[in-house]
C-alpha cells in the first residue's frame, strides 16, 4: 500500500487552506474534511452551522497527459457551503455568496501548495443555491475543484 496518497493529501490541504481565508462569521472548527459532503441534523463531524464540507466528488479522471513515465489525473474535490436558512429570501445571502466567492478565488487556476504533484486547478460550478437543501431549510452551495497532478507511473515489476 502505498505510504503517501495523493488524493488525500489534496483533501487535507484544501480543507487547511479554507481554514485560513477570512470567511466572516465561519468558526474554524466548522471547515472540516469528510467522506460524503451532506449535512443532517444528527452530523458528528461538524460542531454546528454554518459550516464548510470538503470531500471527494465523483471519480478522478485521467487528462490524456503525461509523459511515458508519468500521468496526469484531475481530482475531484467538492467544497460545499451550508448555513441555517429557513426558506428566508434575503438573510445572510450576501455573506453566503462572499464564502463562496473567497473560496473559488483561493484555488481557481492555482498550484496547490505543500502537495507538489497539483500543478493547476479547475472550477465545476455546482448550483449556487442547492433547492432540495432549500427546502430542508439550509442554503447550501458551492463548487468542484478539480486539481490536476501529474503523478509518476510505479516502476515495471513493482507490486503496490
Amino acid at each position: 500500500m502505498a505510504s503517501r496518497v495523493v488524493y488525500e493529501e489534496i483533501l487535507k490541504q484544501v480543507a487547511a487552506d479554507i481554514t485560513s481565508l477570512p470567511l466572516q462569521g465561519m468558526a474554524v472548527k466548522n471547515i472540516k474534511q469528510c467522506k460524503l459532503a451532506r449535512k443532517q441534523d444528527n452530523d458528528q463531524h461538524v460542531a454546528g452551522l454554518p459550516c464548510v464540507l470538503v470531500s471527494p466528488f465523483g471519480s478522478p479522471s485521467v487528462l490524456g497527459t503525461g509523459t511515458n513515465a508519468s500521468d496526469d489525473i484531475g481530482y475531484p474535490v467538492l467544497v460545499a457551503v451550508v448555513q441555517a436558512g429557513n426558506q428566508n429570501q434575503t438573510g445572510n445571502l450576501t455573506r453566503f455568496l462572499e464564502w463562496q466567492e473567497v473560496i473559488r478565488k483561493q484555488f481557481i487556476s492555482q498550484q496547490l501548495d505543500n502537495v507538489t504533484e497539483v500543478y493547476r486547478c479547475l472550477v465545476e460550478p455546482r448550483d449556487t443555491l442547492d433547492v432540495a437543501a432549500w427546502f430542508q431549510d439550509y442554503d447550501a452551495g458551492g463548487a468542484v475543484f478539480r486539481f490536476h497532478a501529474r503523478e509518476a507511473r510505479a516502476a515495471a515489476g513493482i507490486n503496490l
